[in-house]
């Protein structure tokens, strides 16, 4: 029994070791991690990162501004939550920022990927809004990869740019940190992600 029980702890300490391992060297991935501090151009002129944006939350979506489908659906879930935020009043609406990062940074004019953003902002909306344009490929894909993002550029006649991008589509609530709160499907109901960021912003 002693023997068994011994064995029993020192499984549980291996287990343990292993889980600790992991949380210290694997996760968060390292490239995560230098995506969210990762400096972009904002619509501004200014050179930012994920971290240092304001708000307590922030909503962020990476898109491009040639998509024909799953942006424009993003979009109008955005811009429905932005408006329904709105109706709070400036106690939820200030503490939010709305975030548009391209995904084609070769492509996308920085006052292109703001005229993305004010399209989901709605002139009516009176909250926080930055558009971002990662310096390069590279910049891209560790800024999305702190999101689980994956993208990849696929040839195609149809885009002036001889390319498309396809992308996931998914709507990310974060902390000011950057932590991720939740995430939402790119037609997810505006009054839902606003009922859920107001929840949020209660408790902090």
């Amino acid at each position: 029994v002693s023997h068994d029980l011994t064995s029993g702890y020192l499984t549980l300490f291996l287990t343990v070791l292993v889980a600790a391992l992991v949380a210290l060297f694997v996760w968060p991935p390292r490239e995560a991690q230098a995506g969210m501090n990762l400096r972009a151009q904002a619509h501004t002129g200014e050179m930012v990162s994920l971290s240092e944006l304001p708000g307590d939350v922030r909503l962020i979506y990476f898109g491009f501004m040639n998509c024909p489908d799953v942006c424009l659906d993003a979009a109008l879930s955005i811009g429905s939550t932005l408006k329904s935020l709105d109706a709070m009043g400036p106690e939820v609406r200030d503490r939010v920022t709305n975030v548009f990062v391209t995904l084609d940074p070769d492509d996308d004019v920085i006052q292109g990927a703001y005229n993305e953003l004010e399209g989901y902002m709605d002139s009516r909306y009176g909250g926080n809004g930055v558009a971002l344009r990662p310096r390069d490929e590279a910049d891209v894909r560790r800024m999305a990869s702190a999101y689980g993002i994956a993208f990849e550029y696929v040839e195609s006649d149809f885009f002036p740019s001889g390319y498309r991008v396809d992308h996931a589509s998914l709507i990310f609530l974060t902390d000011k940190s950057g932590r991720t709160l939740a995430f939402y499907p790119d037609r997810t109901p505006g009054a839902v992600i606003a009922h859920e960021i107001g929840a949020y912003l209660e408790r902090i």
